[in-house]
């Protein structure tokens, strides 16, 4: 897979800007595929950003009858150092994944308890899959230019996108969502760097513009705003991306919004929520939604979800949804169903849970074990 350095950071340079990365970093994205213990098979969607890591890691058992039981998806992040990188699952402390890691090979340990599995996993994409890059932009930029004391804004982006177009609709179609989902706009026919760096100027002019009169009147602000993305499938004709953005303008605290899409990479077509599910079935979901906040949560059943600090009783599917080979999960970004104290609130269905009101005309139906 082709590596894209910072070239957006080395190409244009904006010299009212308090600083600028333009250190070249192997940034990318590979989608890994192996086997732990020769029993355990794995796909692992990773991003290697500067020395950071984060991404997916998804595994299947194959019993004694040589059948695959259902596959577990985890968010995992990590760190690279010397291309030798650790892993640990999301919220967890311990690293259970060692190994030496480029673009087209992981190979390393798994560590379970006291023991230390080997792993082989490869870079591999096979049909149903797509090969991705990715961009990044990070700086900052004085409101005033020569003052030291100045307010700051800063922005740091973080694009995952198609490869070089082969001029294929379905390539067309996923580079226009993407475009949509990251940036609002409707700029695809740009060049990724290209996109990174009008957003950068809109930004710091919009900045300037609404606090230069707040900054004389001695109450301007610092800004701060960054969008990411993580690849939370790519398999099975199913590509699901995540989009994580986050702004700061001044008052209390930022704000976060975490929103997807789910892309057929066979035709290039978006899912929705009335796409994954029948006809008739938000009650069902509803009350599955509901049940299993009370379970992840840990909430007596006796207790209403309103007294438990929530704004409703009953959980209705919002439409905010991924999918990976474990399920469909629902996502409700701060102030939707609890307080901002609360943060998202991630509820995820298993699909022996919904298996029968799945559509069988999409791709998550395949996914069923």
């Amino acid at each position: 897979m082709k590596i894209w350095p910072l070239l957006v950071l080395t190409s244009v340079i904006n010299f009212n800007a308090l600083s600028q990365s333009t250190d070249i970093y192997n940034n990318f994205y590979s989608r890994y595929y192996g086997t732990v213990d020769s029993n355990i098979y794995v796909t692992a969607n990773l991003i290697v950003l500067n020395d950071a890591l984060s991404g997916t890691y998804n595994y299947s058992y194959v019993n004694r009858l040589n059948e695959k039981n259902k596959s577990k998806s985890l968010p995992v992040v990590g760190s690279l150092t010397n291309s030798i990188a650790k892993l640990k699952e999301y919220g967890k402390n311990n690293f259970f994944l060692e190994g030496s890691l480029s673009e087209e090979k992981f190979n390393g340990e798994w560590i379970l308890n006291d023991n230390h599995i080997s792993f082989n996993l490869n870079e591999e994409y096979p049909p149903g899959s797509m090969e991705l890059d990715v961009h990044y932009l990070h700086s900052e930029e004085r409101l005033v230019k020569d003052s030291t004391n100045s307010p700051t804004a800063e922005l740091e982006l973080t694009l995952i996108y198609p490869q070089k177009s082969n001029g294929s609709n379905v390539h067309d179609s996923i580079s226009k969502f993407i475009s949509a989902g990251f940036f609002g706009i409707n700029s695809h026919s740009l060049m990724p760097d290209s996109m990174l760096t009008m957003f950068e100027g809109e930004y710091y002019n919009n900045y300037k513009d609404q606090n230069t009169s707040r900054y004389l009147s001695g109450s301007s602000f610092n800004w701060q705003k960054s969008i990411s993305m993580s690849v939370l499938n790519n398999s099975n004709g199913i590509l699901c991306l995540e989009y994580v953005k986050y702004a700061y303008s001044g008052g209390a605290h930022g704000m976060t919004n975490i929103s997807f899409d789910n892309i057929n990479t066979e035709n290039g077509i978006r899912y929705d929520y009335k796409d994954i599910f029948v006809d008739n079935s938000d009650s069902i979901i509803s009350d599955l939604l509901t049940t299993q906040l009370y379970m992840d949560k840990g909430i007596p059943t006796d207790i209403k979800l309103s007294d438990a600090g929530y704004f409703v009783d009953q959980i209705k599917p919002n439409h905010n949804l991924f999918i990976n080979n474990s399920g469909v999960g629902f996502v409700y970004n701060s102030y939707e169903i609890a307080p901002y104290s609360y943060g998202q609130t991630f509820i995820f269905l298993e699909y022996d849970k919904i298996r029968e009101i799945l559509c069988k005309e999409t791709p998550a139906f395949k996914l069923l074990k």
